[in-house]
C-alpha cells in the first residue's frame, strides 16, 4: 500500500511541459535547425564502420527524397547532429521516418532492439552568424571527443545538398 496520501493513492504526477514548437515552425522551409538525437541510454552503438555507413545512407537517402538539405551530420558513437532545414515534408516527419528506417537496421543487422531516445533536442538557428557558429560547432565535434585530430579525418560527417 503507498503511504504517499490518505488512502494510498499517490498524488498526480504535475502535467510535463511541452517543449515543443508549434508544428508549423518544422515545416517553415526558411528556417534552419541544430538537431541532436541520442542513442538510448547515450550507449555507444555507433562504432561499427558498415554500421554507421548504413545509418548515414539511410540519412543521406531520405533527405534526397524529401528536399532536405542537410547542412551538415555528425554521426558520434553515442549521438547524431544535424543542421538542417525542412523540406518537402516537415522535420518532425523527415526525423521521424529516419529513426524507424535506422532503428529497424540496428534490429536486423546488431540485434539492437531500440536505437534511439524517444525525441529529440532542437535549437531554431536566428541568424546566420549562428548557423556559422553550429556549423563549426559540429564539425569539431570528433575533435573534442579525442576521436580525430582533424574534422576532415571523422569518416562520418558530411552533407547533403538536394
Amino acid at each position: 500500500m503507498n503511504e504517499d496520501k490518505p488512502g494510498g493513492q499517490r498524488p498526480p504526477l504535475p502535467k510535463r511541459k511541452y517543449i515543443r514548437l508549434p508544428l508549423a515552425a518544422y515545416a517553415d522551409r526558411f528556417s534552419t535547425f541544430h538537431i541532436i538525437i541520442d542513442a538510448l541510454d547515450r550507449k555507444t552503438h555507433f562504432g561499427a564502420r558498415e554500421f554507421n555507413d548504413g545509418v548515414v545512407a539511410i540519412l543521406r537517402g531520405l533527405a534526397l527524397k524529401y528536399e532536405c538539405p542537410v547542412k551538415i551530420y555528425c554521426l558520434m558513437p553515442t549521438h547524431l547532429h544535424l543542421m538542417v532545414s525542412p523540406g518537402l515534408r516537415p522535420l518532425i516527419d523527415f526525423l521521424g521516418e529516419f529513426k524507424k528506417k535506422s532503428a529497424d537496421l540496428a534490429r536486423e543487422t546488431r540485434g539492437i532492439t531500440k536505437l534511439w531516445q524517444r525525441s529529440f533536442f532542437d535549437h531554431r538557428l536566428r541568424s546566420d552568424e549562428s548557423a556559422a557558429e553550429q556549423l563549426d560547432y559540429i564539425r569539431a565535434n570528433p575533435v573534442r571527443a579525442g576521436l580525430v585530430t582533424n574534422p576532415n579525418d571523422w569518416p562520418w560527417t558530411g552533407s547533403v545538398e538536394v
